[in-house]
């Protein structure tokens, strides 16, 4: 929203900035009866405002600095992408497959009969956790027993999961039925 606010102010900032130079707008000379200097003074304050208005848009479009990827740490296992900061959640993406290939060895079973349901359900699983946590808390977290990391990422993946077992569903929904082909 801000960014499109700032392109708003920019775009009106060159607007202005062009129709008091005359490029776009109306080329015939008004007739006022405001002295030259007033009419300088006037075009002064709009050319300023207008810079104004640019610098006020560019301000708002450019990246903030915390948007910007701080320096990874040198940790080891997950919390090796950790950003230096305590709670930016910094993922790097070896970190984020790291994830991902421990959820496809855990969902296996599944992943023989549906193994595309299975890999798009560790991608969500995986972005859902790294936008929930940071790698050192997740770190943490998984050194903890598993009943308590379950009762930690289920509420985190449950969207997920909720996706993939309707999916399943509606994949089994599709399938011909084999005893359905025999009658037949």
């Amino acid at each position: 929203m801000i960014f499109y606010l700032g392109l708003i102010c920019i775009l009106g900032g060159i607007y202005f900035l062009l129709s008091n130079f005359k490029v776009i707008g109306k080329k015939s000379e008004e007739q006022t009866n405001q002295p030259i200097e007033a009419k300088k003074i006037d075009n002064l304050l709009i050319r300023i405002a207008s810079v104004i208005l640019c610098l006020i848009g560019i301000y708002m479009i450019w990246p903030n600095s915390s948007d910007k990827l701080p320096s990874q740490s040198s940790g080891s296992g997950v919390a090796s992408g950790a950003a230096a900061k305590g709670d930016i959640r910094v993922w790097s993406e070896e970190l984020k497959g790291i994830i991902t290939q421990q959820c496809l060895e855990n969902g296996k079973r599944t992943a023989e009969e549906y193994p595309e349901l299975v890999k798009d359900y560790c991608k969500c699983a995986t972005d859902q956790i790294s936008q929930a946590m940071t790698p050192d808390e997740y770190t943490q977290w998984m050194e903890k027993p598993k009943e308590e990391q379950a009762k930690i990422i289920r509420p985190i993946v449950q969207t997920c999961v909720d996706i993939m077992t309707k999916l399943i569903e509606l994949t089994k929904e599709t399938q011909p039925n084999k005893e359905g082909i025999q009658k037949k």
